[in-house]
């Protein structure tokens, strides 16, 4: 959402992609209103999916999506999460855990 925030802000060629993860995301979760939490976030859900909704976009709106549905996405299936890879280098070494 930060991402998709900056995009909008920067008018960056990158908005479009964001925009659209963002709208599978609110399908995938369309896709699980028998939860309770996510039926009662199902109207936002839609406006997500709706291309007037964007019309006029915000970053107050985004931030208020980022708000209501960031408890929701773990209710997504597993198959329907994208995979994220990472290549992070631990800085420590082991004298950094010797106590002085």
């Amino acid at each position: 959402m930060l991402n998709l925030e900056l995009a909008l802000l920067k008018g960056s060629k990158r908005f479009d992609r964001l925009k659209k993860q963002l709208a599978e995301i609110a399908s995938a979760l369309d896709e699980q209103t028998a939860i309770p939490s996510i039926a009662a976030q199902y109207a936002l859900i839609l406006d997500i999916l709706s291309d007037h909704w964007w019309e006029g976009i915000t970053v107050p709106l985004l931030e208020l999506v980022r708000l209501r549905l960031r408890n929701l996405v773990h209710h997504i299936e597993k198959s329907k999460k994208a995979v994220v890879y990472t290549n992070f280098e631990d800085q420590l070494t082991a004298s950094s855990y010797i106590l002085h």
